[in-house]
């Protein structure tokens, strides 16, 4: 898990997932800035390389949406980021949640997208930490403790 992540989870315990429903703007905009702050205060205090600070910004700030504030291009192969490598991203016209940085990675993309975007499995882009808190999350049975699957088992 990422560092300032880390130590923006340890402060504002339920702010760490894009949430199912919209915030009105006001309270989007007021969480993203809380959270942003104290990885921003994290960086401020542990790291002084100024030209690879987006890395880590990269990795655990949230923008109004929840997700990551530094989206990234989600073609197969491309990685693009918004802010660093291209000025905008452009949405799915369908599912309006995977977003592409061009319309060539979009047509790119549609072969291993399409089947998703029909049946709507897919979720918004989250970041790496996110998932993983997420994949714990899902494990955790509050009447057990942990829960484990065969294959974990298989490994203890």
């Amino acid at each position: 898990m990422a560092p300032a992540f880390s130590y923006a989870l340890l402060r504002l315990d339920g702010t760490w997932l894009p949430l199912p429903w919209k915030l009105s703007e006001a309270d989007a905009t007021s969480r993203m800035n809380l959270w942003n702050g104290l990885v921003d205060e994290y960086l401020d205090r542990t790291f002084h390389q100024e030209g690879a600070r987006f890395l880590f910004e990269k990795e655990a700030k949230i923008g109004l949406h929840g997700g990551p504030l530094f989206r990234h291009c989600e073609s197969p192969g491309c990685g693009n980021v918004k802010d660093r490598d291209v000025d905008s991203l452009q949405k799915c016209s369908s599912c309006k949640l995977i977003i592409y940085c061009s319309q060539e990675c979009q047509k790119r993309g549609w072969k291993s997208h399409k089947a998703e975007c029909k049946s709507r499995t897919h979720r918004p882009q989250r970041l790496k930490s996110q998932e993983l808190l997420e994949d714990v999350m899902k494990m955790r049975n509050p009447s057990s403790g942990m829960k484990f699957t065969e294959e974990d088992r298989k490994g203890i």
